[in-house]
């Protein structure tokens, strides 16, 4: 079918989530006050079509049994994970325990709120809103296609729901699944990439390791539109062989607010990729180092991390997934040498001190001693420590650096344990940058979305009520931080101090640098950046700054293990800059710009 304007557009849009957090299923069964979305029509939302492997076909108007465990989308999903995934859960849960790491915990909640083992959710559209197909040409084709979806990929990809709306702009279905396959110990287990290697899809490029441009599921999504386009041409419909999710004239409101963050996430990536070291840069960096050092004969054969452990008031506000008692085990386990952190700097031949900031409780053994306080108070009642505390606080982590300096240590790096501590350093680096709560904020650890809301609202309460001066970085840091962002900041600074490189840690570490930096531009000259963690304001820290990052590997544990992982680099380079011929040493004619 050829329509008066041309071809239609069939378009077929994968995602599972956005600036926001993973895609909500209210969204599609309108299990929510449509009166809050001005771009549905409540009387047109009457004739949308539901399903969902439970029930089956449904419609708008079909009222909802109370005592219906299933009653909505979310509902749905959630007793198809609980049903299917609890054993793994369980199970992992039990490994966790044995070595030691219960902070690795996840539950089913945690499973449908993470981005790698959420639903994911895929939305099809035919035509634009001026020129488009019937709902009924529509639901045709989709409900043909789904139908030939499931039995082709049925035994490692499960329809959870879809939805046909036609109170929007454009009729279009939104429809979710999951991926899944046993894993190693037997167990079904939500996991992407090796359910699609067990449906015998190969990488696009089979010669290239698997990486995010070369990876199955741009083979399966490739075979899913090259289905989904003959189910239509089946139909006698005339297409637009374009691969692409249309064009803002005819986007919903929700895709088109997808599509602005999705361009906004492109120019931070963009700017990062400008900033990101390449090999031949690492002689710049050991350049710096010299500078910073004042000797062209640069050794980093004695390091260490100074991992610094606090506990924060504002956990009282249910921001984390758990207690401050998680800070005191993390401590101890640290004294015991036995986190990760001190298995890898093993390895890095690196050197664990894990300092007492201000835990809660008695003190740990074999955990250096800098208390400031048990612990920083709830911001959201009031200032998290005095403005003294705050001077205290950079002060030991001065200090820290001249004992370490004084001990013969070449190189430090930074690491930090304090449950709550990215609620405090998202509130900081907020109010530091003038960004927007919600840009500056994730979900740390693994927070629902009930949890992300909590934080978010702590944080707006926090600095709300404690006004902090965005231009006195002190002000800012004792009335929203914590006693380990305060200590960080004094390592930056003592390393500025003792011409001594500091190599930064993640985000959080990154916002002690920044208030270092604020509070002495020439401190800058001691941070060097290891990473870029997956929290969302981790990119924006580093332009700030203007660090480039040796390693981009999706890390958030903290503990120091982003630095310490980029220690073996610093070696290579080292290795490079102090043994590798000159190119006349070589016998090579050098090279001179062609321009």
């Amino acid at each position: 079918m050829k329509r008066r304007d041309g071809y239609l557009k069939l378009t077929r849009h994968n995602g599972r989530a956005g600036a926001h957090g993973t895609y909500n299923p209210k969204h599609n069964d309108r299990s929510f006050n449509l009166a809050n979305s001005e771009h549905i029509d409540p009387e047109r939302a009457k004739g949308n079509i539901y399903w969902d492997c439970f029930h089956g076909f449904r419609s708008a108007l079909d009222p909802q049994d109370p005592d219906n465990l299933a009653a909505t989308f979310s509902d749905v999903e959630r007793q198809f994970y609980e049903s299917r995934y609890s054993n793994f859960v369980e199970s992992q849960n039990e490994r966790n325990a044995k070595i030691r790491h219960t902070e690795r915990n996840r539950s089913i909640p945690d499973l449908l709120s993470s981005r790698k083992t959420c639903p994911e959710e895929t939305i099809y559209q035919l035509g634009t809103k001026d020129n488009h197909a019937s709902a009924e040409d529509l639901l045709n084709i989709v409900t043909e296609f789904i139908d030939e979806f499931k039995a082709k990929f049925g035994d490692h990809v499960h329809v959870l729901d879809w939805a046909l709306h036609l109170d929007e702009s454009t009729p279009h279905i939104h429809e979710r699944h999951v991926f899944d396959c046993e894993n190693k110990y037997g167990e079904v287990a939500p996991q992407q990439e090796k359910a699609l290697e067990a449906l015998s899809f190969d990488l696009p490029d089979p010669a290239k390791p698997l990486s995010r441009r070369n990876n199955r599921k741009i083979t399966f999504d490739a075979a899913c539109r090259k289905m989904l386009f003959e189910i239509a041409k089946q139909h006698g419909l005339d297409l637009e062989e374009e691969a692409e999710y249309g064009n803002r004239k005819y986007l919903e409101k929700q895709d088109f607010i997808l599509a602005k963050q999705k361009e906004q996430l492109a120019a931070q990536q963009s700017k990062l990729d400008e900033l990101t070291l390449k090999v031949s840069d690492m002689e710049t960096l050991l350049e710096d180092a010299a500078a910073l050092t004042g000797t062209a004969q640069l050794a980093f054969d004695r390091r260490a991390v100074l991992v610094l452990c606090a506990d924060n008031g504002v956990v009282a506000q249910g921001v984390s997934q758990t207690d401050q008692s998680v800070t005191r085990a993390v401590a101890e386990n640290l004294a015991a040498r036995r986190t990760s952190v001190c298995q890898m700097a093993k390895t890095a031949r690196c050197e664990v001190v894990p300092v007492d900031m201000g835990m809660a409780g008695a003190p740990v053994p074999g955990v250096v001693p800098r208390r400031i306080a048990a612990g920083t108070a709830d911001f959201t009642q009031g200032p998290a420590m005095t403005r003294a505390q705050a001077v205290e606080a950079i002060a030991a982590g001065i200090e820290l650096v001249r004992a370490q300096k004084a001990q013969g240590c070449q190189l430090l790096a930074t690491g930090e344990m304090g449950i709550g501590n990215t609620t405090t350093s998202s509130a900081v680096a907020a109010v530091l940058l003038g960004q927007p709560v919600e840009v500056m904020t994730g979900r740390g650890a693994g927070l629902s979305d009930a949890g992300l809301a909590r934080k978010l609202d702590a944080i707006r309460r926090g600095i709300a009520r404690n006004q902090p001066d965005a231009a006195d970085p002190l002000d800012v840091l004792s009335k929203l931080g914590g006693f380990d962002i305060a200590g960080l900041c004094g390592v930056f600074l003592g390393g500025a101090l003792e011409d001594l490189p500091i190599l930064m840690d993640g985000f959080i570490s990154g916002v002690a640098a920044l208030c270092a930096v604020r509070l002495c531009p020439a401190a800058a000259k001691a941070v060097f950046a290891s990473h870029c963690s997956t929290e969302p304001a981790a990119r924006l820290v580093l332009e700030a700054l203007g660090k480039a990052p040796l390693l981009t590997a999706g890390l958030h544990l903290g503990e120091g293990t982003g630095a310490v992982a980029s220690l073996p680099l610093w070696d290579l380079a080292l290795a490079v800059y102090d043994h590798c011929y000159s190119f006349t040493e070589g016998g090579i004619t050098p090279y001179t710009p062609q321009c």
